[in-house]
């Protein structure tokens, strides 16, 4: 992990046997520890870092211009090291919201221009992973624990005793596996969500948090999960081993998956 920044261009017309980046690049390093997240909303990027700080910058409007103008920062964003940054939109308002996870279990709202709007605290654990699921309007927290944590962003109020059923027997099994869940990811086009676990699965939800209605078996412990935007939907999961997966729902119905995996040694082959 890396103390800086670095913004890249897209190559026009990029193949497999071509890189997708250029090689050039602009490196920013106002951080003074690691930097763990990154978002971008339109022209501007904000970072979270270890240093407990979150940086806005802004980006050039030319599409050669790499360059990042620094526009606010805001050093003692939370008490300890910031986990996650994620953003949603608040359609009544029609603005977008910067929502940051720490170590000192806390989740706080922004504005765009990094002013605080609610502060949600009293978690059981270190913040690992944020996400929001605009077809219900809940925020969902992990914070090192068996279940998610679902609060009103609205209101930053605890809503998780009313939405999940505690005596769910899928729940109960869970539980009993000693599940840790640890990175959460919403993808819209499927109204899904798809967490990792320290039990090297993938698991993906629709609706309700505590009915999983796939698991995907990884070889080893997942460190990243992300997905393709555009049809055909993939999910790729990166493992501790260097290996990247590639999922992919089967057209026969919503639960399987077909799943082929590589190495960064195998893709730099094909360069």
């Amino acid at each position: 992990m890396s103390k800086s920044v670095k913004a890249f261009s897209l190559v026009d017309g990029s193949s497999l046997s071509s890189p997708y980046l250029n090689e050039k690049c602009e490196t920013v390093s106002h951080h003074s520890d690691i930097v763990k997240s990154i978002v971008c909303i339109e022209s501007r990027v904000y970072t979270a870092s270890f240093d407990r700080s979150i940086i806005m910058y802004e980006t050039s409007s030319y599409p050669s211009d790499r360059t990042l103008h620094v526009l606010s920062v805001f050093r003692q964003a939370h008490t300890a090291a910031i986990t996650c940054l994620t953003m949603i939109r608040d359609n009544e308002s029609n603005t977008w919201q910067i929502i940051s996870g720490s170590f000192d279990r806390s989740v706080k709202l922004w504005t765009q221009d990094i002013q605080l709007i609610h502060k949600i605290e009293g978690l059981s654990g270190t913040i690992t992973s944020i996400s929001y699921i605009p077809l219900t309007r809940v925020l969902w927290v992990l914070c090192g624990q068996q279940e998610v944590a679902m609060f009103d962003p609205k209101s930053g109020e605890n809503i998780t005793e009313y939405l999940s059923r505690q005596d769910d027997s899928r729940l109960v099994g869970v539980c009993n596996n000693k599940y840790q869940l640890l990175h959460l990811h919403y993808v819209p086009e499927l109204h899904e969500v798809y967490c990792t676990t320290n039990r090297r699965t993938v698991m993906a939800w629709k609706y309700n948090s505590f009915a999983p209605i796939s698991t995907l078996q990884c070889r080893h412990c997942p460190e990243g999960l992300t997905y393709t935007g555009k049809s055909p939907i993939l999910i790729f999961t990166g493992d501790s081993d260097g290996r990247i997966t590639k999922w992919e729902q089967l057209q026969l119905n919503n639960f399987m998956y077909s799943s082929d995996s590589f190495t960064l040694q195998d893709a730099r082959k094909t360069l």
